[in-house]
């Protein structure tokens, strides 16, 4: 038999493969870690810019009135179902409900009164607390949607109260609590 043959480098030195490796393994988890923190930066960054582009003016969750979801009254002037939706600018939960009236007015007849719980609705909001008879654990949470005689907290609950009333086929006026806070908090816009 006979020995393997010696490598060498350019400079006529053996060259020492498990050290060469071990050199190649570390500067390998080097590039790995670099590329990993890279890619962690990058989706941070994207994930920012998402969050900003669906926070725009008139956007779900922007805390702006959808235009097409405000009023669609019948000829007479009534709405088939009145809905009064109190929400928080930013909430993901309101967003969905927001969507659900946007595609359920390109549909069905409904009035919306969509009201920003961070602003002077605050009000107005305790007024339906007490007009209904809202549970404590209730009082708070966003969004809180209210329909003829019943409320609904979440966005499931929301869009199946909402659902429950439409599919029922008759008319829902819009609950009346407090005179002085509903005008004083009237969404802009809402008359059809």
């Amino acid at each position: 038999m006979t020995a393997p043959a010696l490598i060498v480098d350019a400079s006529g030195k053996p060259i020492d493969y498990r050290r060469e490796a071990a050199n190649f393994t570390g500067r390998m988890a080097s590039e790995i870690t670099r590329i990993i923190v890279v890619a962690a930066v990058m989706g941070v960054a994207v994930v920012g810019v998402v969050a900003v582009a669906q926070n725009q003016p008139g956007d779900p969750g922007s805390g702006e009135p959808i235009d097409n979801v405000q009023s669609a009254t019948t000829v007479d002037g009534t709405a088939d179902v009145c809905v009064v939706f109190f929400y928080a600018p930013g909430c993901p939960y309101c967003a969905e409900v927001e969507a659900y009236l946007e595609s359920v007015a390109e549909e069905r007849e409904i009035t919306v009164k969509q009201y920003n719980v961070r602003t002077e609705s605050a009000e107005l909001l305790m007024s339906y607390y007490d007009r209904f008879d809202v549970a404590q654990r209730d009082r708070g949470p966003v969004p809180i949607v209210f329909v003829g005689d019943e409320y609904a907290v979440g966005s499931k609950e929301g869009k199946a109260l909402i659902h429950e009333a439409l599919t029922r086929g008759e008319p829902v006026a819009c609950p009346v609590v407090n005179e002085s806070a509903e005008s004083a908090s009237a969404p802009p816009s809402l008359a059809g």
